[in-house]
């Protein structure tokens, strides 16, 4: 679900000041990062000055928090460098030309910084009026040029609310496939596994829940000895096949950026084709059971996609299958290996 996305920053060192020249009226829209190193603090202060035409506008704090979606890619030194959660500043700019300038302080690393100006049309507060009075008999009262007087700058502090790692919507549809064993509650060997399942995310919760379709397939050989009435041992052995077809909702919770938890749970048929030997002879039976899944299990972020290990248990309903197999039920707890693309 993720995409990377690039910003041009300026990489501005401690106590020194990054300068921009605006033409009023409009708002100058400033976005900033703490550089951070490794013996960077947590929670740490900083000071930021905001000046205009060299005179103290405002001075503000800030606190020190690791960002965890952005890192510098490019940038001689600075590349690979951590930085703190962003600060961004909106400064309502009146009809005039003004030179303003930020500078942070208590931050060794240095910022980096970029913005915008957006110009905005001038009212007619903001406009030069001139009156002349052309009647010679009311004394020349000339009333001359008027120039309203330019409003100071406002600077507001606002909550960055995007994540800004994050581009447009996200994805809405995911890939999945996992490869494990269940071990039958009817004994015998683990059976392998193997499924597919496509994904779709719900537009609640930040698209934490998610619908699926799930396809697989499982395996299992069971061996048994028995007597007839002459006492001859005969070798009896069973092979299953099932093909479990399910709908499946999953719930993930993330803990880190890298790391998650999920959840799940799936209802639906499967297909079971029972198919026993016996003294060179075989009898084979399939038919159609209810199956359910349910688990739990963790995830981490290798870059393109996401591994994941989950225990869960399968149900499959016991029946019989003919002459092959009686009372035979296909569940058991579950393991599983899980790579995932999309959500």
């Amino acid at each position: 679900r993720e995409k990377e996305k690039r910003a041009e920053f300026v990489k501005v060192p401690n106590e020194q000041s990054f300068v921009v020249v605006v033409k009023g009226p409009g708002e100058l829209v400033v976005r900033l990062h703490r550089m951070m190193t490794d013996t960077t603090e947590e929670g740490s202060n900083y000071s930021i000055v905001i000046l205009e035409d060299d005179i103290v506008l405002q001075q503000l704090s800030g606190t020190t928090e690791a960002a965890y979606n952005w890192v510098v890619a490019d940038g001689n030194d600075a590349s690979g460098m951590r930085l703190s959660n962003p600060k961004e500043y909106r400064l309502k700019v009146s009809g005039k030309q003004a030179k303003l300038a930020l500078q942070m302080s208590e931050a060794p690393e240095g910022m980096l910084v970029r913005y915008s100006f957006v110009a905005e049309t001038a009212s007619l507060a903001m406009l030069d009026l001139s009156f002349d009075d052309d009647d010679e008999d009311e004394d020349d009262d000339d009333i001359g040029s008027f120039v309203a007087p330019p409003k100071p700058t406002v600077v507001m502090e606002v909550a960055v609310q995007e994540k800004i790692i994050i581009e447009g919507g996200g994805d809405f549809i995911g890939l999945a496939v996992q490869l494990g064993t269940v071990v039958p509650a009817a004994g015998g060997n683990p059976m392998a596994s193997v499924a597919g399942e496509v994904r779709f995310a719900l537009p609640v919760l930040e698209d934490a829940l998610t619908l699926g379709l799930r396809a697989g397939y499982t395996r299992h050989d069971l061996q048994t000895s028995a007597a007839d009435l002459d006492g001859v041992i005969l070798r009896l052995r069973s092979t299953t096949n099932m093909v479990p077809l399910l709908a499946r909702a999953a719930y993930r919770l993330q803990l880190l950026e890298t790391l998650a938890l999920y959840g799940n749970v799936g209802a639906g048929v499967s297909y079971v084709r029972a198919t026993r030997q016996s003294r060179g002879s075989s009898s084979t039976t399939s038919r159609w059971i209810v199956s359910g899944l349910g688990g739990l299990g963790v995830e981490l972020d290798v870059g393109v996609g996401w591994v994941g290990v989950d225990g869960g248990y399968l149900f499959g309903l016991s029946g019989d299958f003919g002459d092959s197999l009686a009372g035979y039920s296909p569940s058991g707890p579950t393991v599983s290996l899980q790579y995932r693309i999309g959500i």
